[in-house]
């Protein structure tokens, strides 16, 4: 076997770039993030693999949250940048696996956008991605801003339902997400008043 195998060479680079921009973005330097990334490209880098893609996405949420804190950038736009990286990936030959799907959904939660995170998560996004414990986080913070947006708040307790369809259906363990899961339940329980507030005995469930 040779010791120069291009497919692993490919993504070495690929993971190298991708500590590079999480570093970054650790940093608080998002711009500098994608910077890194256009100049790889700009020498004829193509990335082989999900992670430069993904770390692309959140340095680009990242860069839209910065530069509008006003809030003044429609939210079509916003998302609009995000999904085509998506979109890039997939039709460039990178197989779309969790790591995407998460990035995707996680970048949409940061721009305040929780209702395309969960379209993200619905549509065939979430078929053509095996869901894991990452996706299925992003889906539970997706599920929180939902409940406490008043104009998604009615969505909420059905996209519940869905995640937990989906933990089942791919046996995914809740061990990393069991806090999440808690507060989400919690959080989409329906509220029962007490149908008398002079009764001693009612309880609440």
């Amino acid at each position: 076997m040779s010791t120069t195998d291009p497919i692993r060479a490919a993504r070495d680079e690929d993971t190298a770039l991708a500590t590079i921009m999480h570093t970054l973005l650790r940093k608080g330097e998002p711009q500098q993030a994608l910077d890194a990334f256009d100049s790889l490209c700009a020498t004829g880098y193509k990335p082989r693999s999900s992670g430069p893609h993904a770390a692309l996405m959140e340095a680009t949420a990242a860069t839209i949250e910065a530069a509008d804190e006003s809030g003044s950038i429609f939210a079509l736009a916003r998302v609009t940048r995000l999904t085509r990286i998506y979109d890039d990936a997939i039709s460039s030959g990178i197989a779309a696996d969790s790591r995407l799907l998460s990035s995707l959904m996680n970048s949409c939660n940061r721009l305040g956008e929780p209702k395309q995170a969960m379209d993200a998560f619905l549509n065939s996004r979430s078929e053509v991605a095996a869901p894991d414990v990452h996706v299925l986080r992003a889906a539970l913070y997706t599920c929180l801003d939902l409940r406490f947006r008043r104009e998604t708040r009615g969505k909420a307790s059905a996209f519940l339902r869905r995640i937990n369809s989906v933990a089942k259906q791919h046996s995914l363990p809740l061990r990393g997400v069991s806090d999440l899961m808690l507060r989400a339940h919690v959080a989409c329980a329906p509220f029962r008043p007490s149908t008398s507030d002079n009764n001693p005995s009612t309880s609440i469930d």
